[in-house]
């Protein structure tokens, strides 16, 4: 596991950076709650890899066992996990958040934060965990990974605090195109592409595109929340 303490040892040199985002995206996919989200998220799509990979399998005389080809094989996957998890976050969040001070929903993005934060905890419902970064524009959702149609999120955690020191945001939009990585830090976001790269494992390499860039909302929020 891939820590904030390792990204500091990094330094500032930008192909150090790119080659760290790598092994970030390969440590998150590789981690046993990537890939437990990826079957959650399929059950919430109605999707069940364990029925549709089922086969039927026969016996003959000598008792060997053969796959069934000849009788019907129709399988039907269950949709209960996506309506759980649809009653779990509507009774959690279904009313909306209040806040003791009205401005503080405003900067979040007013009524809109309330769908954001429903869009977290389905997240987190199937990845165990999901994040928020505030923004000038309100609050941007970011998914572990169980969600396949948005962008996936790895976070760096802080060795001595436990905190997120930084996170990387990845996504790429076909298996063909480059895949595109930002890094939010404390001072700011990178933003990196993959380009062909005859020298590496992969053939693809991160190269920084665009260069840090501070963030412009200088948004603190303390606030008590009521459900």
């Amino acid at each position: 596991m891939l820590t904030y303490q390792d990204f500091l040892a990094v330094g500032d040199n930008p192909e150090a950076i790119a080659d760290f985002i790598s092994d970030v995206i390969a440590d998150h996919e590789a981690s046993e709650k990537f890939k437990i989200g990826q079957i959650a998220g399929e059950f919430y799509r109605g999707e069940d890899r364990y029925i549709t990979e089922l086969k039927k399998m026969i016996y003959d005389i000598d008792g060997s066992a053969k796959e069934d080809t000849y009788t019907p094989d129709r399988k039907c996957t269950a949709n209960w996990y996506f309506y759980f998890t649809v009653q779990l976050v509507s009774h959690l969040l279904g009313n909306g958040i209040s806040f003791s001070n009205e401005e503080v929903k405003k900067k979040l993005g007013g009524n809109k934060f309330d769908s954001v934060l429903q869009m977290c905890l389905t997240w987190a419902a199937n990845d165990g965990e999901a994040y928020g970064l505030v923004t000038e524009n309100g609050v941007k959702p970011l998914c572990y990974g169980s969600d396949v149609t948005e962008p996936r999120c790895a976070v760096l955690l802080d060795e001595y605090t436990s905190n997120i020191g930084a996170g990387v945001e990845y996504w790429q939009l076909d298996p063909d195109s480059p895949r595109i990585a930002v890094l939010y830090t404390q001072k700011g976001k990178m933003t990196f592409r993959e380009f062909d790269d005859k020298d590496s494992k992969s053939g693809r390499s991160f190269q920084l595109v665009k260069d840090l860039e501070p963030y412009s909302n200088g948004i603190t929020v303390s606030n008590k929340m009521q459900g």
